[in-house]
């Protein structure tokens, strides 16, 4: 019952998903993107490859670090990686290796799907995080193709979602070979959900892998700087009327948005509260105390290891928070706020480390900035705590090559 319930919601919202693909086409210039949602104009690969799904640009910098350990084991093996948005494809197109082949996932339409696996004929299929697709997972099942969720996560208000959603997950993940969830916490929401404990391991944050510190990543902003990193709606609002509350030295103040398609909401608001705010372009001089959006796709990285101090987005309204990982390797301070759901452990334990400021509201930030502002270097040793931390637990990405290996789908 629950597999024709969710197909028939499917097709009910076909003209809305249609329409959504087409628009987000258009707006990309990627005609390939329509196409392949709808599982069309699919890549040739020349043998079965190892495939990789990813959302977005978040999921897609983790696993490529997977990846690059995989092919240094097995450097004859071919990989597709797939992902849902077109700023992931972006960013692929600029850091994958050769032998790795990108396309869009397919809606999780049955005929989209069904034509997607028996064309590629992926040996198996490895999700990152939280995507649960029951037909991706039922077909991978009904073709013999095994699928594994890696650096598993659910959050809270999945585990406590109505009873048809739960038995949603539950009949979904029931189709899965493994998964490897990122800590205990997560073991136990997968639980909760219905997931016997068999198929469940707990094998570290895949994040921990990652390590930016020792790339050449230039400095774009041409002065001292705090920087907002993947903030959402109001909270652009709330750190910059922080920011105005300080006196700026020759600090200025960048706002690097979860979304950089919101610029001209994000400038309108900050404008309307009487905030000057501009985009952010190369080749224009940046202001003592100025506020700028920053835009631009795939250059998180580089904004985050020449700040003097990140505050991270997703954390002063309920979002769950986001990455805290990427500044600690990058030896950059960072504070956020205190909606961490998505990341309770991480967080948890790189406060008690020493290697990240949570506060309460936007009301602390302004003795924050102007701590920073007139000690540029003052909360260098929580970035050194942080650093520490991380350095510990580098090795995560071989534990998942080793249960991979385990499960026979090595070439």
């Amino acid at each position: 019952m629950l597999s024709i319930a969710y197909r028939l919601l499917l097709w009910a919202g076909l003209p809305l998903l249609l329409l959504y693909t087409i628009t987000v086409g258009v707006r990309s210039r990627s005609f390939r993107y329509i196409l392949q949602r709808f599982g069309l104009r699919l890549p040739a690969m020349s043998k079965q490859p190892l495939w990789i799904h990813c959302v977005s640009v978040g999921e897609l910098n983790t696993a490529l670090v997977l990846l690059e350990q995989w092919l240094d084991r097995y450097p004859e093996d071919r990989i597709l990686v797939t992902t849902s948005t077109t700023s992931a494809a972006t960013v692929f197109a600029s850091k994958a290796d050769a032998r790795m082949q990108h396309c869009y996932l397919p809606l999780d339409y049955r005929w989209s799907i069904m034509r997607f696996l028996k064309t590629l004929k992926p040996r198996v299929a490895i999700v990152m995080e939280t995507e649960v697709w029951f037909n991706l997972f039922h077909g991978c099942a009904e073709l013999n193709i095994p699928s594994v969720i890696i650096n598993a996560r659910l959050s809270k208000r999945t585990a406590e979602a109505n009873v048809w959603l739960r038995r949603y997950y539950q009949q979904s993940l029931a189709l899965t070979k493994a998964i490897y969830a990122k800590s205990e916490r997560d073991r136990d929401t997968y639980m909760r959900v219905g997931v016997v404990p068999w198929k469940i391991k707990t094998l570290g944050n895949l994040k921990y892998a990652v390590q930016f510190a020792d790339r050449q990543l230039p400095n774009l902003i041409n002065k001292p700087y705090i920087l907002a990193a993947s903030t959402h709606d109001d909270e652009e609002l709330q750190i910059a009327k922080a920011w105005q509350q300080i006196e700026h030295g020759n600090f200025a103040l960048v706002i690097a948005p979860r979304h950089p398609q919101r610029l001209q909401k994000i400038l309108h608001t900050l404008n309307r509260h009487r905030i000057r705010a501009h985009c952010y372009h190369p080749n224009a001089t940046i202001g003592d105390g100025d506020t700028v959006v920053y835009d631009r796709i795939g250059q998180l990285p580089q904004l985050i290891k020449h700040a003097h101090l990140v505050f991270l987005g997703g954390s002063l309204i309920d979002k769950g928070g986001h990455n805290i990982l990427e500044a600690a390797m990058l030896g950059t301070p960072q504070v956020t706020g205190f909606y961490l759901d998505n990341i309770a452990e991480e967080a948890q334990a790189l406060n008690q480390a020493g290697g990240l400021i949570i506060v309460d509201s936007a009301n602390a930030l302004p003795d924050i900035f102007t701590r920073v502002v007139q000690q540029p270097n003052y909360y260098q040793q929580n970035a050194v705590a942080a650093k520490n931390y991380l350095a510990q637990r580098a090795d995560v990405a071989q534990n998942y090559i080793a249960e991979l290996v385990s499960l026979n789908f090595q070439p």
